[in-house]
């Protein structure tokens, strides 16, 4: 019985390492969103001025970084998902390994 909850700590800590670095990546994302929002604002304002052959590279840019702040907001939706996801298991875990101690102490 104390082999499978050192399994199940073994499990919770792998799990645990797991989720700290997902929500080091969650913030690493979070962080360049700003940067992503401000590459959108010049590109629109500089699509105000714009005139001529000049309007079309801007508009690539403006659409590529929309698409960037798309793929950084579905990237984070994952992430989000994931780290849920690894938070249940750590809490499932905990449980098990409660209710096996329960059950091995000896009864009075």
């Amino acid at each position: 019985m104390s082999d499978a909850i050192t399994q199940m700590r073994d499990q919770i800590r792998k799990h645990q390492e797991d989720k700290a670095r997902l929500e080091g990546d969650l913030a690493t994302l979070a962080k360049k969103r700003p940067e992503l929002d401000k590459q959108i604002m010049a590109a629109q304002a500089k699509l105000r001025d714009a005139k001529g052959p000049a309007v079309q590279q801007i508009q690539n840019e403006l659409r590529n970084a929309k698409e960037a702040v798309q793929g950084a907001a579905g990237g984070m939706q994952s992430l989000r998902g994931k780290i849920a996801e690894l938070t249940g298991k750590i809490a499932e875990l905990e449980k098990n390994i409660k209710i096996v101690e329960d059950f091995m102490r000896p009864k009075k």
